[in-house]
């Protein structure tokens, strides 16, 4: 019966002053909702690359690390010819994977 009424005094299709408050206040809650929801995904985004960035950082000083343990059982003097020697190619080895995985090298 209530909105048989509104459609009696709108009658030329208009809609009424409450429509259009429910309307635009519909509008605004999902524009709210959109932008919330657009700035949870840039904040999800950016902590994801703050993650990625630490987790590069690690494995970088770690490789590093690694390298200059290399080096070292390279330049031991007590240990043989052949060892030196296998360790001189494994450590270039090492170099070459660090250069080909960080684009830099050491």
């Amino acid at each position: 019966m209530f909105l048989e009424n509104k459609a009696e005094k709108n009658s030329i299709g208009r809609r009424t002053p409450s429509n259009k408050k429910s309307a635009f206040n519909i509008i605004v809650k999902i524009l709210l909702w959109a932008m919330i929801s657009g700035v949870a995904i840039l904040l999800i985004a950016y902590i994801g690359t703050l993650i990625a960035q630490r987790d590069a950082v690690r494995q970088k000083a770690i490789a590093k690390a690694a390298i200059e343990s290399c080096v070292q059982d390279q330049d031991d003097d007590f240990n043989s010819i052949e060892q030196r020697r296998f360790a001189r190619m494994a450590c270039n080895k090492m170099r070459h994977d660090y250069r080909q995985r960080f684009s830099e090298s050491i």
